[in-house]
């Protein structure tokens, strides 16, 4: 098995709430896009705190995935704090 799974926690800033939803539905509509991604969802908890999942068929298909967001992913830290981001998967596909 070679699935990998990225889980990624952050808190949209104070007045920035309503811009942090927008770009979120940009990374939605992006992910739709990637046959690769098995899984790409978004949830709140009742504080705000945004936990996205993320699941690929490989580290490579993931990484191709982070090649096509990375514009997007260097405009998030205006409106949003990462908390933390956790990766997990097989040591030989973390490697990469």
């Amino acid at each position: 098995d070679s699935m990998v799974m990225v889980n990624g926690y952050f808190r949209p800033k104070e007045g920035k709430e309503l811009e942090s939803k927008s770009r979120i539905r940009v990374f939605l509509d992006e992910g739709r896009e990637r046959p690769h991604l098995k899984s790409y969802t978004f949830a709140r908890n009742a504080d705000g705190l945004v936990h996205w999942t993320e699941r690929a068929d490989s580290a490579d298909e993931y990484l191709a995935h982070l090649e096509t967001i990375a514009g997007h992913i260097d405009q998030l830290g205006d409106v949003q704090d990462i908390e933390r981001i956790e990766v997990a998967g097989p040591p030989s596909e973390l490697e990469k």
